[in-house]
């Protein structure tokens, strides 16, 4: 996925906003998911959403995947 710059979205105008959330909508769909493969292959885990858990975070390392209260990680 190329850089997008997230660190500007509080001051974005609502039309800027739009173009932003299209193009990083398109990157996310153009994924090869390449970085995550990468990061499990070197044993760290990876975090991401999942619909069958709604408050919940997943955790997927390289041989095993569960879900993860994110409730309970809140600092």
């Amino acid at each position: 996925m190329g850089q997008l710059d997230f660190s500007a979205l509080d001051t974005m105008t609502e039309a800027e906003e739009c173009r932003f959330m299209a193009a990083f909508t398109q990157a996310l769909a153009n994924d090869s998911s390449d970085v995550a493969k990468e990061h499990l292959a070197s044993g760290r885990p990876i975090y991401f959403g999942d619909d069958r858990f709604p408050d919940a975070a997943v955790m997927r390392g390289r041989w095993w995947q569960f879900a993860v209260i994110t409730d309970r990680w809140a600092g």
